[in-house]
């Protein structure tokens, strides 16, 4: 499984939040991962904090995304 599968049930938003992205059928962290703060602030239900919120989770898991895994020794 890879960071974009991961549900948005389960990364710790908001009630608001999460509801407000499953209203717009967005249900994973790579669905998230395709808004910008303009779409997300144009999205019913979703005030500055939640667009913040979800922002904040969008670089949290785009870092995660891009960060390399453990190194591994060379026998």
């Amino acid at each position: 499984m890879t960071v974009k599968d991961i549900s948005i049930d389960t990364i710790g938003l908001s009630t608001r939040a999460r509801n407000a992205l499953h209203q717009a059928q967005v249900h994973t962290v790579g669905e998230m991962m395709e808004y910008t703060e303009e779409s997300l602030s144009q999205m019913a239900n979703l005030g500055q904090k939640s667009v913040r919120e979800i922002l904040a989770k969008i670089e949290e898991y785009r870092a995660l995304e891009v960060s390399p895994g453990p190194e591994k020794k060379q026998p």
